[in-house]
């Protein structure tokens, strides 16, 4: 089992660039290397997804906005990109309680769970919690459920934050 107290993350750090507004860059120091996340600007509304980098190994996955497939498969492959942070992945709390409105089609949402379970093979430790605010956001993580039955990774759906909270301390608390 892979797991390290920090993770390999070395810093957890947020900057914003261009303050006109017309551009904003996440980026992230991970086991010495700097990643970035970019995010476009639409209208005066970013779109939509932070991905932070925490010093325990966990990752919080923040939609707010409109949300697209397109960018739930881009940040997941930001997420996966290197056999050394899929076992650097202790926990994923993805929050989509901001989300104001979703397109995501079923195809996506297949690739998502194949990407999901291509990592889980590599780590079959991360746990995953994902919190939703509405019916349809619900109903398609229980869709990406199904599709990722059997893989080697714990994850559960909650309507509420401190739900998703307890329930990864307590799956973290069952693996030490």
């Amino acid at each position: 089992m892979h797991r390290s107290n920090n993770g390999g993350f070395t810093s957890d750090h947020l900057e914003r660039l261009n303050s006109s507004g017309k551009f904003e860059a996440w980026s992230y120091v991970f086991a010495g290397l700097r990643l970035s996340f970019n995010t476009r600007i639409q209208g005066s509304l970013a779109i939509p997804i932070e991905l932070k980098y925490l010093e325990n190994g966990g990752m919080r996955f923040i939609a707010t906005g409109a949300l697209t497939g397109k960018e739930i498969l881009d940040a997941n492959k930001t997420i996966y990109e290197t056999e050394e942070k899929t076992l650097a992945s202790v926990y994923q709390i993805c929050d989509y309680r901001g989300v104001e409105t979703i397109d995501v089609p079923t195809d996506d949402i297949r690739t998502l769970a194949e990407r999901d379970k291509r990592a889980a093979r590599i780590n079959p430790n991360i746990i995953i919690a994902v919190v939703v605010g509405d019916d349809l956001a619900f109903g398609m993580t229980r869709m990406w459920q199904g599709l990722t039955s059997g893989a080697p990774f714990v994850n559960c759906v909650f309507r509420s934050m401190d739900e998703a909270e307890r329930w990864v301390a307590e799956q973290l608390e069952a693996t030490r």
